[in-house]
C-alpha cells in the first residue's frame, strides 16, 4: 500500500478511471465564479458521483488572490468536501495550480465547467482552450460562451439569457446544473457515445477557427490600429488641418448642446410611422444622429436585444428646428408592456473614433 505522505495516512492514493466521465473546473477562485455551485446539494451530488455503473469524477484547480478571503473560503470548502468519505476518490483538488497543470486539464477532462454569475465573466479563455481539445463546455450563458455556444458543441447551464443575476439566483442555477448532468451530460457520455464524439468534433470545428490569437490580432488591427493610423494621418496632414477642424466642431457642438432636444413627437394613428421635431439650435443635421431605439423591456428601462433605426432625410422648419419622419414596421409593438421604445439624438462626426466620445446624448421615451 502506498503511503499518502501529504495526508500523513496509509490510505492509498485514489486513482481515476480514465474511461469514466471527468469534469474539470480550474480558474482564479473569485467569488463571482461560484466554484462551490456544484456543492450546493451534497446529497444530490453524492448520488451523481457514486453511481457504480456511471462513475463521475470532478477535478478542481486554481488559486485565490491573497486578499480575496471569500475566494480562499471557497477553496477551503472544496478541499473539505473532497475529504468527506462519500466524496473521497471522486473529488480532487490540484495543489499549486499553474500553467503546466492547466495545460493537462484542458486536454484531459471530458467536460469543462464554468459557473459565473452573469454578467461578470470577462471572457473565460480556459473554456476556449478546452474546446480546442474537443472538451465539451458546460457553462452559464456568459462571457465568450454567449458567442461560442451553437447548440451542438456543449451545454448552457440554466437560461440562455444575458440578464444580470444576483446571489438569489445561485440555488436556481445549481439545480439547473444538477438537472443538466442527470438528464443530458451523464446519459450522453455513457449511453450515446456517437453523439458525444460528434459534439467533440463540433467543439473543435466551431471554436478553433473563431477563438484564437490570429482572430484577436486581426480584429485589433481592423477595428483599432488601422483606424487609429488613418485618423492620425487625417488629423496631422496639411499643418494639422483635421485636428483644427474637429476641435472647432466640438466647440460648436458643446456650445449648442444645452438647447438641443426633442420638441415634438407624433406617432401616426396606425403606428406606421413617426414625425419627430428636433431643435438643433443652429447645428446642421449632419452634426447629429437621430435614432429610434427599441427592444424587449428588461428590469427598469433596460432593453434586451435592442434594435436601432436611424431617422434620415430631415426637413428644415423655422427657428433651427428640423422634422424627421419615419415609416416602417418597427412600431408594431408600441404600447406592449413587454417592449420599450425611445428616441435619442447625439453628436456625430465621421472622424470620431467612437460615436459617444463626447458623452452627449438626449433621450425621450415613447411609452
Amino acid at each position: 500500500m502506498e503511503r499518502n505522505e501529504r495526508l500523513g495516512t496509509d490510505d492509498p492514493i485514489p486513482a481515476i478511471d480514465e474511461n469514466a466521465l471527468i469534469i474539470g473546473f480550474a480558474r482564479r477562485f473569485a467569488t463571482y465564479k461560484r466554484a462551490v455551485l456544484l456543492l450546493t446539494d451534497l446529497d444530490r451530488l453524492r448520488k451523481l458521483l457514486n453511481d457504480p455503473t456511471r462513475p463521475v469524477y470532478i477535478v478542481f484547480g486554481g488559486k485565490a488572490h491573497p486578499n480575496d478571503w471569500g475566494g480562499k473560503e471557497f477553496l477551503r470548502r472544496i478541499y473539505e468536501v473532497s475529504k468527506m468519505p462519500e466524496f473521497r476518490g471522486k473529488i480532487f483538488v490540484l495543489e499549486n495550480y499553474d500553467m503546466g497543470s492547466a495545460r493537462l486539464m484542458v486536454a484531459g477532462v471530458d467536460v469543462w465547467l464554468n459557473t459565473p454569475r452573469r454578467p461578470l465573466e470577462a471572457s473565460g479563455t480556459s473554456g476556449m482552450k478546452a474546446g480546442l481539445n474537443g472538451v465539451l463546455n458546460a457553462s452559464i450563458f456568459d462571457g465568450w460562451w454567449v458567442e461560442g455556444y451553437n447548440g451542438k458543441n456543449g451545454w448552457v447551464i440554466g437560461e440562455e439569457s444575458t440578464e444580470p443575476e444576483s446571489e438569489a439566483d445561485d440555488v436556481k442555477d445549481a439545480q439547473a446544473l444538477y438537472d443538466l448532468l442527470e438528464r443530458e451530460i451523464i446519459p450522453t457520455y455513457y449511453g450515446n457515445r456517437p453523439k458525444w464524439i460528434y459534439m467533440m468534433k463540433e467543439s473543435i470545428k466551431s471554436i478553433a477557427p473563431r477563438f484564437s490569437t490570429h482572430r484577436m490580432v486581426k480584429e485589433y488591427m481592423d477595428k483599432f490600429y488601422s483606424k487609429a493610423m488613418s485618423n492620425h494621418i487625417w488629423l496631422t496632414k496639411e499643418g494639422y488641418r483635421g485636428a483644427k477642424e474637429i476641435a472647432e466642431w466640438k466647440d460648436r457642438v458643446t456650445e449648442s448642446w444645452p438647447k438641443v432636444g426633442f420638441v415634438d413627437v407624433k406617432v401616426l394613428d396606425d403606428r406606421s410611422g413617426l414625425e419627430v421635431t428636433v431643435d438643433l439650435d443652429g447645428l446642421k443635421p449632419e452634426d447629429v444622429r437621430v435614432e429610434l431605439y427599441y427592444g424587449v423591456r428588461a428590469e427598469g428601462y433596460h432593453i434586451e436585444r435592442p434594435h436601432i433605426v436611424e431617422l434620415r432625410h430631415p426637413k428644415r422648419l423655422e427657428g433651427g428646428k428640423w422634422l424627421y419622419t419615419y415609416r416602417g414596421s418597427a412600431l408594431r409593438h408600441l404600447g406592449d408592456p413587454c417592449w420599450h421604445y425611445a428616441l435619442r439624438v447625439y453628436p456625430h462626426h465621421e472622424k470620431l473614433p467612437h460615436k459617444f466620445l463626447l458623452g452627449l446624448v438626449k433621450w425621450v421615451g415613447l411609452d
